[in-house]
C-alpha cells in the first residue's frame, strides 16, 4: 500500500517537473530567437545605411584617442558605484580590485545572458564570502539609484530639447517621470522587518531585506553612488559629442546629448542581446526621432560609441579577466584548507 502511494506521488510530481522544464526551455528558445532577430535586424540596417557611416573611416586618431580616454573614465565611475556599496556592506575590497572586477564583468556582459553579473556575484561569494542574496540587494540598490539619476537627466533633456525648438515627446516625458517615481516610492515605503529564525527561505529573505535597507542607515553612501552615476552619465554625454565630431558631423545640441545618454543607459538593462547590442542603438535612434531629429543620427552616434567601447572593453576587460579567474581559483584552494582540522 505504501509503495503504491509513493508511486502515485511520483506520478503527480513528474508532470509538474516536466511542465516546468518545458516552459523554461521554451522561454530560452524565445529569448534566443528574439535576440537573434534583433542582431540580424541591426546588422541589416547598418548594411543598408553603410553610406552614412563613411565618415567613421576618416575619423582622426586624436578624436578616437580622446574617445578612448573618456570611455576609461566611464569604467572608473562605473567601478566606483559598486565599490561604495560593497564598502558600505563591510567588505574589505580595494578600488583597484573593484575596478578589475567591474571591467571583467563588463567584458562578460557581451556573453550570452549577461554573464558579467554572474561573474561578479560568483567572485564576491568565493573571494569575500558575500552571499548571493546580499549581492542581489546591493545590485538592486544600485539599479534604483541609476534609474533615479537616469530619469532626472532624461527628463531635463526631453524638456530642454522641446524648449530649444524640437518636439515635446509625451511618451519620453511620461517614461522618465515613471522612472523618477519608482526609486522615490522605494524610499518612502518602509522595508518590512523580519527577525532571523530557522529555515533557509527565512534566512534568505532576512539577508535580502537587510541589504535593501542599507540606504536608510547610510544615506551618505546613496549620495556618493548617485554622484558617481551622474559622472558616468556626463562622460556618456562627452562620448557622444566626441563621436559626432570624430565622424565629421556637427555636434548635436546639449539637450539631445543629455536625452541620449539617459536613453542609452536605461536601454542597456535589456538582456535580449549581449550588452544590449542593437537595442541601445535603436532606442537612441527612436529618442532622436521623437524629439524632431533624425533616426539615423541617433543610430550613428550609438554605433560609433559602441564600436570603440567594445574594443576598450575587450582589451581592458579581457586583461582583467585572468586576474578575477585566478583569485576565484585561489579562494577555492584556500577554503578546504581552512575547513580542515
Amino acid at each position: 500500500m505504501g509503495d503504491r502511494s509513493k508511486t502515485d506521488a511520483v506520478a503527480l510530481v513528474a508532470p509538474s517537473s516536466h511542465s516546468w522544464r518545458g516552459t523554461s526551455r521554451l522561454f530560452a528558445w524565445a529569448h534566443n530567437l528574439a535576440g537573434t532577430a534583433i542582431l540580424c535586424g541591426f546588422a541589416f540596417y547598418l548594411w543598408s545605411h553603410r553610406a552614412e557611416f563613411a565618415g567613421v573611416l576618416e575619423a582622426s586618431v586624436v578624436w578616437l584617442a580622446l574617445l578612448v580616454a573618456i570611455i576609461l573614465s566611464t569604467l572608473v565611475f562605473n567601478a566606483l558605484q559598486m565599490w561604495f556599496l560593497l564598502r558600505a556592506s563591510n567588505l574589505c575590497i580595494g578600488f583597484g580590485e573593484s575596478f578589475a572586477l567591474g571591467c571583467a564583468a563588463g567584458f562578460g556582459n557581451y556573453m550570452p545572458m549577461r554573464a558579467g553579473t554572474v561573474i561578479r556575484a560568483h567572485y564576491l561569494k568565493s573571494v569575500h564570502g558575500l552571499r548571493y542574496t546580499r549581492f542581489a540587494s546591493i545590485a538592486g540598490i544600485r539599479t534604483l539609484i541609476t534609474i533615479l539619476a537616469t530619469g532626472a537627466i532624461g527628463l531635463i533633456g526631453t524638456v530642454a530639447a522641446a524648449a530649444s525648438g524640437g518636439r515635446l515627446s509625451w511618451v519620453l516625458l511620461i517614461c522618465f517621470c515613471l522612472m523618477l517615481s519608482l526609486p522615490v516610492l522605494a524610499w518612502v515605503v518602509r522595508v518590512p522587518q523580519l527577525r532571523e529564525g530557522p529555515g533557509r527561505l527565512r534566512r534568505i529573505a532576512v539577508d535580502f531585506l537587510q541589504g535593501a535597507d542599507m540606504l536608510r542607515k547610510q544615506p551618505k553612501t546613496g549620495v556618493a553612488v548617485f554622484f558617481a552615476v551622474l559622472l558616468q552619465q556626463i562622460s556618456l554625454v562627452a562620448r557622444f559629442h566626441v563621436a559626432a565630431t570624430a565622424t565629421g558631423g556637427p555636434p548635436p545640441p546639449l539637450a539631445l546629448l543629455l536625452l541620449l545618454s539617459a536613453v542609452a543607459a536605461f536601454a542597456s538593462f535589456a538582456a535580449l542581446t549581449p550588452g544590449a547590442l542593437g537595442i541601445r542603438e535603436a532606442a537612441m535612434g527612436g529618442a532622436t526621432y521623437a524629439v524632431g531629429g533624425s533616426f539615423s543620427q541617433g543610430i550613428l552616434l550609438g554605433t560609433v560609441d559602441r564600436a570603440v567601447f567594445m574594443a576598450v572593453t575587450a582589451i581592458v576587460g579581457g586583461a582583467c579577466f585572468p586576474y578575477v579567474w585566478r583569485r576565484v581559483k585561489n579562494a577555492a584552494r584556500v577554503q578546504p584548507l581552512a575547513a580542515a582540522p
